[in-house]
């Protein structure tokens, strides 16, 4: 075990000996603090995760000569093993040169998963366009004649169910591969929508690297991958954006309040068993809550959770 020492050294305002006496308690913030905004936990969380690693922090600190936190932790000398990156995990850097330029048609009434894989297809140069509703991906597929479609089940207007049926009796249609996207986890919804005419089944929410597989299959395309040697971390496929409130809006109320309780009792297996639980709502959301519980970001997941109660 090594004894590891961390000094953070600032040139500001410095502490006064009356802040400083209560700084570390949480939901307590200095006076300037307070003008800056944030939650007063950063500090409390912090001393506690560094408490729980066998260790401490401490400040020195006057008043206009600015302040010095010491982190002080034991850890445990790392082996040179290395861990082999699994092959799902590798990210997919382009289309390998000399292919067709392929074209996916995108329907599902939700803007954010639609957001979603055209964010993960353009920028390795897939064509996309999008439908809000079956009628529309209809009208879509005869003016377009995509490549593929990644097809929403539940839809205003025509429901998917509805559109692949009148699209594989249209000219092409039967040729066009259908991925049926959809929440449900149960086994008889699945053969339900292949008995309707989908050639494949795909299950929100996704990992990245099930979709470019499913475009594999189904095109018999060839990918350029990044060259990464570094561990792998987790199953994400690539690191999560910062989460808005509006990305939490397919939350339940009751989800966000049982969070919120978990996060301010720093529980953290409580957290991730809602996280995993819920349903229906798209991987880089699922992802990026999971990441902010693993690198312990709490008063940040509080203030976030905070807002998406008050959207």
């Amino acid at each position: 075990m090594i004894g590891l020492i961390i000094e953070v050294e600032d040139t500001g305002p410095g502490i006064s000996a009356e802040d400083s006496k209560n700084l570390f308690q949480a939901f307590t913030q200095t006076q300037k603090g307070v003008r800056a905004g944030g939650t007063g936990l950063g500090l409390a969380l912090s001393r506690q995760f560094a408490q729980l690693m066998g260790g401490d922090i401490t400040v020195r600190s006057e008043p206009d000569r600015g302040s010095c936190f010491t982190v002080s932790i034991t850890v445990q000398k790392g082996g040179d093993a290395r861990v082999k990156k699994r092959l799902e995990e590798r990210r997919v850097a382009g289309v390998r040169p000399g292919q067709d330029t392929y074209r996916v048609l995108v329907a599902d009434d939700n803007e954010d998963n639609r957001a979603l894989i055209r964010e993960l297809l353009a920028p390795v140069g897939f064509q996309i366009e999008e439908a809000a509703d079956g009628e529309e991906a209809i009208e879509k597929f005869k003016s377009w004649s995509p490549h593929i479609i990644l097809m929403d089940m539940r839809m205003p207007v025509t429901s998917g169910y509805e559109a692949i049926v009148r699209i594989k009796d249209m000219k092409g249609g039967k040729e066009t591969p259908i991925v049926a996207v959809t929440a449900s986890a149960f086994a008889e919804d699945r053969e339900k929508v292949l008995n309707w005419g989908a050639d494949g089944y795909l299950r929100k929410p996704f990992k990245d690297h099930e979709l470019f597989d499913f475009l594999k299959t189904f095109l018999g395309i060839e990918y350029v991958y990044e060259e990464d040697t570094a561990p792998a971390r987790g199953g994400a496929a690539r690191p999560s954006k910062p989460l808005s409130p509006e990305s939490l809006r397919e939350l339940p109320d009751g989800l966000i309040d049982e969070m919120l309780k978990a996060t301010l009792n720093l529980d953290q297996d409580r957290l991730m068993e809602l996280i995993d639980g819920a349903g229906g709502v798209n991987e880089r959301t699922i992802e990026g809550l999971k990441e902010m519980v693993k690198s312990y970001r709490y008063d940040a997941l509080i203030g976030l959770l905070k807002k998406r109660k008050g959207t």
